[in-house]
């Protein structure tokens, strides 16, 4: 591993395998935690198929029985695009 002005480089030999660099610092607004009742309003917008493209999946797939059941639907009445699910394993 050798670090040089803010990066870092990973070699095996001479050969190059990783290189990293710091990044400037990222902002970001954090949304306001969605309540539980907001959660399962939410969820029951879910809209995932039974037979759609990740219907299988094994988080949020209706075809499956063995599925986590992890449905999330849009927050109503948010500024910016909100997803929740009120999942308990």
């Amino acid at each position: 591993m050798c670090e040089n002005e803010g990066s870092v480089r990973v070699l095996d030999g001479e050969a190059l395998i990783a290189e990293a660099r710091s990044a400037p610092e990222l902002e970001v607004e954090v949304p306001a935690p969605v309540s539980p009742h907001e959660a399962r309003l939410a969820a029951a917008g879910y809209r995932g198929r039974s037979d759609g493209l990740f219907s299988r999946c094994f988080v949020c797939g209706r075809a499956r029985e063995d599925a986590f059941g992890v449905f999330a639907g849009a927050v109503e009445g948010r500024r910016r695009r909100c997803f929740a699910e009120g999942f308990h394993p």
